[in-house]
């Protein structure tokens, strides 16, 4: 660096006083003492920068040590007393208990469902309410009838008002509308069980001709029923008429109603043929003012 010089006088040479000379000497001895204080800072300043990245480094060097060492050694475990492995004491197996006895549950004699015609023809309950699903009830401890031979008749009528009542009463065992059929066909033998044998064969196929309990109560006593019996129901059914109480007729009517195979049409109109004039004219007037 330069030094800057104060600009002077142009003074010409033999003119030059000793003041003047004094005051140039001064200055520049001032510009001389402000480049050393610089230069002085300048040493400093690069002194200490030298310090600083020399501290870095180290610390750098250490830390790569360190590193280096870790790899090498792998990760140090601290030395002391370790901590003794507790065994689980062993436990003695727990005794079964014994299964609680159970109370029999009593024999309930099921009353059979009305027929769903009859109920047409009295008319249908008021609606109520879903209620919820029920369990299932324990099965009861009753044998099943004996298998069905093919006798004609009465016996045909009993088998199959005895089979469907046990199957209510185990309907835990029979959760489709299939297997109660393939229980009904199943316990057949001799000749009803040459009969069963081919609606058992296409069960569930939509070749078969029993689809439903209602279809193979209706095949069934077509094969088995008495003609003899249905035609004396078909008969005494035309010329009953009410004499006494409306729950005497139903009766009598119902019982009747089940060895036919009428539709719902005409037992409802063979009803209310029979029915007392007082008791016809009492519905219409209900019909007519509900």
């Amino acid at each position: 660096m330069e030094p800057h010089l104060p600009t002077t006088t142009s003074v010409k040479l033999g003119k030059v006083s000793l003041e003047c000379v004094t005051r140039l000497l001064l200055g520049l001895l001032g510009h001389v003492e402000q480049l050393e204080r610089e230069i002085a800072k300048i040493k400093e300043a690069g002194v200490e920068t030298q310090t600083n990245v020399k501290k870095i480094s180290q610390t750098v060097d250490v830390v790569k040590d360190g590193l280096r060492s870790l790899q090498l050694q792998g990760p140090c475990t601290p030395e002391g007393p370790q901590p003794k492995t507790v065994e689980e004491t062993p436990r003695p197996i727990p005794k079964a208990k014994p299964p609680t006895p159970r109370r029999a549950v009593p024999l309930q004699v099921l009353s059979p469902p009305p027929s769903p015609r009859l109920q047409s023809l009295i008319g249908a309950p008021a609606s109520h309410p879903l209620a919820p699903a029920a369990h299932y009830p324990a099965l009861v401890k009753v044998d099943h009838p004996n298998a069905y031979t093919g006798k004609i008749g009465s016996k045909a009528k009993q088998w199959l008002t005895q089979m469907l009542a046990w199957t209510c009463l185990n309907l835990q065992m029979f959760p489709t509308n299939q297997e109660v059929l393939s229980f009904l066909l199943m316990n057949m033998k001799d000749s009803a069980g040459a009969w069963a044998h081919p609606h058992l064969d296409q069960l569930g196929s939509h070749q078969a001709i029993i689809q439903t309990v209602e279809g193979f109560k209706l095949e069934f006593l077509a094969a088995f029923g008495n003609p003899d019996a249905t035609r004396a129901a078909k008969q005494k059914i035309t010329t009953l008429t009410q004499s006494g109480t409306c729950a005497d007729y139903i009766t009598k009517f119902r019982t009747l109603a089940m060895e036919l195979d009428w539709n719902n049409a005409a037992l409802r109109g063979q009803f209310a043929q029979g029915l007392h004039w007082e008791v016809s004219r009492q519905i219409a007037t209900h019909k007519q003012h509900p």
